[in-house]
């Protein structure tokens, strides 16, 4: 009899691991931007915290736990970060910029030329990269649209 290779059995690790994803993730969350999941998240996320109990204190509750550590933790920065990243790219001929597989629009005026942008968790800033002057600024679209994002106004 020949013994080849057994997969290892899973740990609590990688069960946890899974956990929300099986749990708090079903049905999955479509969502266009980050503000509509962080607004249900939490209320799904607490739900199983309060009700079950620690893996190794089996009669203490978790968010008993996370009560305890809690008020170890530090506290945050007094200054804001605003966490971006620049992309440059240049407008095709309609003046519209692509950005993570979405065109956003800058304008005709600026068919053809080097356009920088803002990508941020929540918008998009476009500038112009000679002069820093910003030429639009759209929500950020996740996913790939068909349409581009253009200033009504």
């Amino acid at each position: 009899m020949k013994k080849g290779f057994r997969t290892p059995p899973k740990t609590l690790t990688v069960e946890l691991a899974g956990f929300p994803r099986r749990s708090l993730m079903v049905p999955p969350l479509e969502a266009g931007s980050h503000e509509q999941p962080a607004r249900v998240m939490p209320g799904r996320c607490d739900e199983p915290v309060r009700t079950r109990c620690h893996y190794k204190l089996l009669d203490v509750p978790i968010m008993e736990c996370f009560d305890e550590d809690r008020k170890a933790l530090m506290p945050l920065p007094s200054t804001r970060f605003d966490p971006i990243r620049w992309e440059s790219g240049k407008a095709d001929r309609y003046g519209r910029i692509e950005i993570d597989s979405n065109r956003y629009l800058a304008g005709g005026k600026w068919h053809g030329g080097k356009l920088l942008a803002a990508v941020g968790w929540d918008s998009v800033r476009i500038t112009d990269p000679s002069s820093g002057e910003m030429i639009a600024e759209y929500p950020r679209r996740y996913g790939g649209a068909s349409s581009t994002l253009q200033d009504p106004a």
